[in-house]
């Protein structure tokens, strides 16, 4: 073997070997490499997933259910009302002094004569009435009426306001229903002498929609005077107010006047509130028959 080789083990001087550091160095940077596009792509990943809306907080659970906002979008304007029907014009020229009562509930009532409305005055400056006026209150009775007095156009002008402001303002409880100028849910309720009471070939003459009457039999005790109801469109309820307006009789207003009902009359309660002595004993053995059944020995 020659002398100048030298073998590492014997004692020579170890060199560190250049090639194998920088190999080393560049598997760790691959490796943090790798790393780093991983953590990429696990960011891409998580960015690329559909966002899941948090449930929102929750707030007090309600009882009951809120009313609901009555809207007036389905209501024609009072203004154009007012306008469309001073347009109605009677299919006659003949015009007379006439009057009309119109039967209200007392709630209804105090709403047409509240000073704060001041029904009497709207209907006087554009319906050029003469007479306007709402019946007295009388204990015991749940209904008053209204009073107009002109001529026969006019009433027929002030009927038929007077049903839209009592069915579109006051009385307008199924929701969504329209009333328009066309509408044919407008009501009145007339009271109307017997001796002025229109036939059933009168009534027939016009398109009603819905016709309710309690002729023959009187009104409330009111002898000589029927309840008639109406349901129909403007124009037919005008017409018919001057038609009937023009074959009745003009009435003053303190010629009519509603008696209260009573929630007994003079013939029920002796009945109700005392006994003879037979019916005495029958309601006796009733008692005992009724507490055998119940309680049987």
């Amino acid at each position: 073997m020659d002398s100048h080789l030298h073998s590492p083990i014997q004692g020579g001087n170890i060199r560190p070997n250049q090639n194998q550091h920088p190999s080393r160095s560049s598997a760790i940077q691959q490796q943090i490499q790798i790393q780093r596009e991983n953590i990429n792509r696990k960011r891409k990943r998580i960015n690329e997933q559909p966002q899941i809306q948090q449930p929102q907080p929750q707030t007090a659970l309600l009882l009951e259910d809120p009313l609901p906002k009555r809207s007036n979008d389905q209501i024609i304007q009072e203004d154009k009302v007012i306008n469309y029907i001073l347009k109605l014009k009677p299919r006659t020229n003949e015009s007379r002094s006439a009057s009309a009562r119109i039967l209200v509930s007392s709630s209804e009532a105090e709403y047409l004569e509240s000073p704060t409305i001041d029904f009497s005055t709207k209907l006087k400056d554009h319906f050029k009435i003469d007479q306007f006026s709402v019946s007295e209150n009388v204990i015991g009775a749940i209904e008053r009426y209204i009073f107009i007095q002109g001529s026969s156009e006019q009433v027929g002008q002030a009927v038929v306001f007077i049903s839209f402001v009592l069915r579109a303002r006051l009385n307008r409880f199924v929701r969504g229903e329209m009333f328009t100028l066309k509408s044919s849910n407008y009501e009145i309720n007339l009271l109307i002498r017997h001796e002025d009471y229109p036939s059933d070939s009168f009534l027939n003459s016009f398109s009603f929609k819905a016709i309710e009457d309690s002729y023959p039999l009187p009104y409330n005790q009111n002898l000589g005077i029927h309840l008639l109801h109406i349901r129909t469109d403007f124009n037919t309820l005008f017409q018919f107010v001057v038609a009937l307006s023009l074959r009745g009789t003009s009435l003053p207003s303190d010629d009519f006047k509603i008696n209260p009902t009573l929630l007994f009359g003079i013939h029920t309660d002796p009945n109700l509130f005392s006994l003879s002595e037979s019916r005495g004993e029958l309601l006796a053995k009733s008692r005992i028959q009724a507490k055998a059944f119940l309680f049987p020995s």
